[in-house]
C-alpha cells in the first residue's frame, strides 16, 4: 500500500471527530467514542493489528489521557489562583 493511502487512513478518525464536533455540533461524549471505534476498525482492517493489541493500546491511551488531565487541572489549580473548577454544564461566570 502507498504511504498516501496509509496517511489518509490514519487521518480519517481525526477528520471524523472534527466533522462531528465542529460541523454537526455533537458533544465529545458521543463523537470521540465513534472516532475511536472507526480508528480501531481501520487499524484492524488496514494494518492488521490483533484485537488484543488494540485493547492494550486503548488502555495505554486512556492512561496517557489521564496524565494529561492531571497536568491540565494542576495548571488550573496553581498556587497563584484559587482552584475553582466549574462544572461543564454550568456557564462560565463573567468577571
Amino acid at each position: 500500500m502507498s504511504i498516501g493511502f496509509l496517511a489518509l487512513c490514519a487521518f480519517i478518525p481525526i477528520l471524523l471527530a472534527l466533522i462531528l464536533m465542529a460541523g454537526l455540533r455533537w458533544p465529545s461524549t458521543r463523537a470521540m467514542p465513534l472516532s475511536w471505534l472507526v480508528g480501531a476498525l481501520i487499524a484492524w482492517a488496514v494494518w492488521d493489528i490483533a484485537p488484543m493489541r488494540l485493547v492494550a493500546l486503548s488502555i495505554e491511551g486512556t492512561i496517557t489521557a489521564i496524565g494529561v488531565l492531571i497536568i491540565v487541572f494542576g495548571a488550573r489549580c496553581s498556587s497563584t489562583t484559587p482552584c475553582t473548577i466549574t462544572a461543564p454544564w454550568k456557564p462560565f461566570r463573567r468577571a
